[in-house]
């Protein structure tokens, strides 16, 4: 009996390792805020945290791709002019070396130019 406990134990460890292991890149999206307004050109800029090489960030409005960056300061500046008066969401996509893709907390911005 006290094998068997010794044995689920130990797997339990080995379990936890291979998911931190694994976890993907995070981050967030530094400006423009959440519930922001914004014109003309804006910045938008992204923190990214992640415990291995970091590949690069891909920034999205409304699920189409707007860029790609590989360096650190990931930021992009937006021609909001090119865009829909209204509601957009912009979201990214975090790319690391080893591990799986990362998606950071989505912003929602009004383009008002």
């Amino acid at each position: 009996m006290r094998a068997c406990a010794t044995f689920l134990v130990v797997m339990c460890v080995v379990a936890g390792a291979i998911a931190w292991a694994c976890d993907p890149p995070g981050g967030g999206i530094n400006g423009p805020p959440d519930g922001g307004t914004v014109s003309g050109t804006a910045q938008i800029k992204l923190t990214v945290t992640s415990e291995t090489e970091v590949k690069g960030v891909d920034i999205y409005l409304d699920g189409n791709l707007l860029d790609s960056i590989s360096t650190d300061p990931y930021a992009y500046s937006w021609d909001t002019t090119k865009a829909s008066n209204g509601s957009h969401e912009i979201s990214a996509k975090v790319r690391a070396a080893d591990r799986p893709d990362g998606k950071v907390k989505p912003v929602k911005v009004t383009v008002k130019n």
